[in-house]
């Protein structure tokens, strides 16, 4: 699936439906119809050879390298038994873990935020290959994925070159920073728009979703909020009208994201 050194194959991305623990859905419609805007387990699929693990969290480290703001690392237990051979393959791997207080493996993974991850993402494909057709045709991020991976000849390979929202935090933090001063970073932005009432969960969302855009939403928001005073009216109006200008959503789909993202 990896084509070379840095770079992978999209496909990976949206097919493990396993990555869902207890879940028949893909992440599209997890993202399209579900109403938890939180953090997703990205698990190890139960089934999973010991020399597998380290490919699969290379390529999860990839994900969290492009998209910081949309990721978070976590530790998960594995269905894989603690015997000598099997820790000695795991140490082979390189893949960080833990013994838990019931003996078994724990692997490092990562939690990612679907509505945010797939923003991104589109902005990505947006500023890397410019609008493939109308936009407000796409009702999910599931059309707007197979219109690209068609115009693209089937499979989307994406380089890890630098995404915007990359750039914007290297700028503010440097170019290694923990989660806990990227949190820390957002909660300084959050103080800027405190007054419009938002509370600083739904904001540390917005952040993940738009990223380097983040001023541009919080502004149209406090201008709006300052005309009605009502929060949710407020922030709602501005990621819509941030979705239909960027990425030029229609007015429904940039409703429905809106409405995710404010639950």
């Amino acid at each position: 699936m990896e084509k070379a050194q840095g770079v992978f194959d999209l496909r990976y991305i949206f097919s493990f439906v396993d990555w869902l623990k207890d879940s028949g859905k893909s992440h599209f419609e997890v993202c399209d119809y579900s109403t938890n805007s939180g953090f997703i387990n990205l698990n190890y699929p139960e089934e999973f050879k010991v020399g597998e693990i380290g490919f699969h969290y290379d390529l999860l480290s990839k994900l969290n390298e492009l998209f910081p703001s949309c990721m978070a690392s976590v530790y998960l237990p594995v269905q894989i038994e603690n015997h000598i051979l099997n820790r000695w393959k795991v140490y082979r791997s390189n893949v960080p873990y833990t013994i838990n207080e019931n003996g078994k493996f724990e692997f490092k993974a990562f939690s990612f935020f679907p509505l945010a991850f797939y923003l991104q993402l589109a902005t990505v494909f947006i500023e890397k290959w410019g609008f493939i057709k109308d936009s407000s045709e796409w009702n999910s991020f599931k059309e707007f994925y197979e219109d690209y991976k068609y115009a693209q000849g089937s499979i989307i390979i994406l380089g890890l070159s630098t995404p915007r929202q990359k750039s914007y935090l290297v700028e503010h933090l440097g170019k290694t920073y923990s989660r806990g001063e990227l949190m820390d970073f957002v909660d300084r932005l959050f103080d800027q728009y405190k007054h419009t009432h938002i509370a600083i969960e739904l904001f540390r969302n917005i952040f993940a979703c738009f990223g380097q855009d983040i001023e541009c939403v919080g502004n149209m928001a406090f201008d709006n909020y300052m005309e009605s005073r009502n929060t949710v009216v407020a922030w709602n109006r501005a990621i819509v009208e941030h979705l239909m200008s960027k990425f030029h959503f229609s007015l429904c789909f940039s409703n429905k994201i809106a409405n995710i993202i404010l639950k």
